[in-house]
C-alpha cells in the first residue's frame, strides 16, 4: 500500500530542527543587512505548526485571530515570515504581550 503524499503535512526534509535553523539564519542575515533587498522565504501554516509542535488548525485559527503574525493573501491563504515568527517567539519567551 503506497502512502499518498497528499496526507503528509510537512515535507520530510523540513524537520522542526531545520525550520528553526532557517529562522535563525534568516534573521541573522536580515539583521546584518545581507537580505535587505531580497524577498523573505515564507512558511506555510503546516511548516509553522510542525515547528511549534501544534496542530495546523490551531496555527490557522490563531493567525486568523491576529495572535500570530502572518500575511493573508487575497485568496485566503496564510503565509508566515520567518523573521516575524522569530520575533514573536522571542516576545513570548521574554514574557511580553503576544500582540505587542
Amino acid at each position: 500500500m503506497a502512502f499518498s503524499a497528499r496526507f503528509r503535512t510537512v515535507p520530510h526534509a523540513l524537520t522542526r530542527k531545520r525550520i528553526y535553523a532557517l529562522l535563525i539564519v534568516h534573521d541573522a542575515a536580515y539583521s546584518a543587512g545581507v537580505m535587505s533587498t531580497s524577498l523573505p522565504t515564507l512558511l506555510t501554516p503546516h511548516e509553522v505548526a510542525h515547528w511549534l509542535s501544534q496542530p495546523a488548525a490551531r496555527v490557522v485559527r490563531l493567525a486568523r485571530a491576529g495572535q500570530i503574525p502572518c500575511l493573508k493573501l487575497p485568496d485566503g491563504k496564510l503565509l508566515f515570515d520567518p523573521r516575524e515568527l522569530s520575533r514573536w517567539v522571542e516576545r513570548l519567551r521574554t514574557g511580553e504581550a503576544a500582540n505587542a
